[in-house]
């Protein structure tokens, strides 16, 4: 029997890991694979076409760009760890540097992506609740500020703690006895204050901080539209630009909703392992982190920032010049418009 702690695989001392068929490893991979693939695709796409079109280069896409490239690092150094467990039967045999610097990752790339969605939160309620301050608040200086908390925080969270060891302080005898004797683990215990400090800012602020301000917006929005319908001189413009605003916010409602839903089950049993004495079972984390086989479990764990890409990018007017993106709609006197029609500006 196996045991799953934190983002990595451990096993009981004296307990081989598991070996998969060939047949089960083949699958896996080519799964794992095409993950990688559709998210370094659908990233790409998002950043090829911020670069190519100077109408999309706006302050709001900045935070889309930084959010892309999260993601991107995650399927190209974090991914092929998880494919490469997999394909190994959940041995780890590169050593315990580079077991620390895959967790460092991991815990890093993840958790700034969740952050970079809380700047996109803002970023829409900025533009809908107060539309008149949007250009005071979303500047230059503002963004870049964001966007460095977005990446120093998740490094403090990250490589500070886990290179130092402060996520094993206090809980010394558990990690030994739960490094098996081969060796042949990447063994990732947290205590119970790296548990609630790590999940509380890694996920439980940022969910709790996106559903209100969601929330707000839509209640903004339906007011707004009340007053709008209410007015006859200028309607027709500010109805539009109302409906363009809470279209981009109820697509930003539901990647916060698939991310959540992704992250949620895994970050509850991250906080209540250290608290039940690292007694959660096998079946719980494999049903948290995948609802049929621990061979999911890196499908599972990063399937938030995955689709992420697929519902940022709202529909494509390439013209003649549509090989960046398949889907073609409306006039070819236009190549830029609506590209990435939730995060255009006001």
């Amino acid at each position: 029997m196996q045991t799953e702690n934190g983002s990595w695989t451990t096993s009981p001392p004296g307990e081989l890991p598991v070996r998969y068929g060939l047949a089960v490893s083949i699958i896996i991979l080519f799964l794992v694979l095409i993950v990688m693939l559709i998210s370094v695709a659908g990233n790409l796409t998002v950043l090829l076409a911020i670069c190519r079109f100077r109408s999309l280069r706006t302050l709001t896409n900045a935070f889309v760009a930084s959010l892309s490239v999260t993601d991107l690092l995650v399927a190209v150094l974090v991914m092929p760890v998880g494919a490469y467990q997999l394909m190994a039967g959940l041995r780890w045999q590169l050593g315990q540097t580079a077991c620390v610097l895959a967790t460092c990752f991991d815990v890093w790339l993840c958790t700034s992506s969740i952050l970079h969605l809380c700047c996109v939160a803002c970023d829409r309620y900025t533009a809908i609740c107060t539309p008149f301050k949007y250009p005071s608040i979303i500047t230059k200086k503002s963004v870049v500020c964001l966007l460095f908390a977005c990446w120093t925080m998740p490094t403090l969270m990250s490589f500070l703690p886990l290179t130092q060891n402060w996520h094993v302080v206090g809980i010394e005898k558990k990690v030994r006895e739960k490094t098996p004797d081969h060796g042949e683990a990447c063994v990732f215990l947290v205590n119970k204050v790296y548990a609630v400090i790590c999940s509380t800012l890694a996920f439980y602020a940022p969910a709790v901080f996106m559903g209100l301000l969601n929330a707000r917006i839509f209640v903004v929005a339906q007011k707004q539209a009340k007053a709008i319908r209410s007015t006859c001189v200028g309607s027709d413009t500010r109805q539009q630009k109302l409906r363009r605003e809470t279209r981009a916010a109820r697509t930003l409602s539901i990647i916060m909703s698939v991310f959540c839903a992704c992250w949620c089950p895994f970050f509850i049993l991250n906080v209540l392992d250290p608290f039940l004495d690292y007694t959660i079972g096998s079946g719980f984390w494999q049903t948290a982190l995948w609802s049929y086989r621990r061979a999911f479990k890196a499908l599972f764990r990063f399937f938030g920032s995955k689709c992420c890409p697929f519902l940022r990018i709202r529909g494509g007017q390439f013209g003649h010049d549509h090989t960046l993106v398949t889907h073609y709609s409306g006039s070819q006197n236009s190549n830029e418009h609506n590209f990435i029609q939730l995060y255009r500006n006001s």
